[in-house]
């Protein structure tokens, strides 16, 4: 019988192969704003998109996911792309910057629980993702506010 994580695996990277590789690709650039703007596309692409259109996450809840470990199985899928993008990139120039991983991470898991949110409210995940990280690019003009941005953290 096949386990969960398998089943979700299986689902994701039938339905998302391409955007997923593609994603991955850019991602080995070792550009830190490159790589960070890659991540909130595909934070955004993950979970909340398949809320936010419901066809597919239909036929995902249609296994026996538990909506919580569905949660965890996206998050854990788009924190093991970034790492092995990392470690690809590593391979490549040499250097691995563990900040800019914990960076990396950070800014992934807040705007992929922002991204599942607003898809879970009915509202676009991307549109209103976005909008939140064009406002926190500008606020960062303001003194002290790299302290709690997402983007400097």
């Amino acid at each position: 019988m096949i386990n969960l994580a398998e089943a979700y695996l299986n689902i994701e990277f039938n339905t998302k192969r391409w955007k997923i590789f593609v994603l991955f690709l850019i991602l080995c650039i070792p550009v830190e704003p490159l790589q960070k703007f890659i991540t909130f596309f595909l934070s955004v692409s993950l979970l909340g998109k398949d809320i936010y259109e419901k066809s597919i996450y239909s036929s995902i809840i249609a296994f026996p996911f538990k909506k919580n470990i569905l949660f965890l199985f996206s998050w854990l899928l788009g924190l093991l792309i970034i790492l092995t993008s990392i470690l690809v990139s590593w391979a490549f120039v040499g250097t691995i910057m563990i900040e800019n991983l914990i960076h990396l991470f950070i800014f992934f898991t807040f705007y992929y629980g922002l991204s599942v949110y607003f898809a879970s409210t009915e509202h676009s995940p991307f549109g209103m993702s976005f909008l939140i990280f064009i406002l926190d690019t500008i606020l960062l003009s303001i003194p002290y506010y790299e302290l709690i941005s997402t983007i400097t953290q």
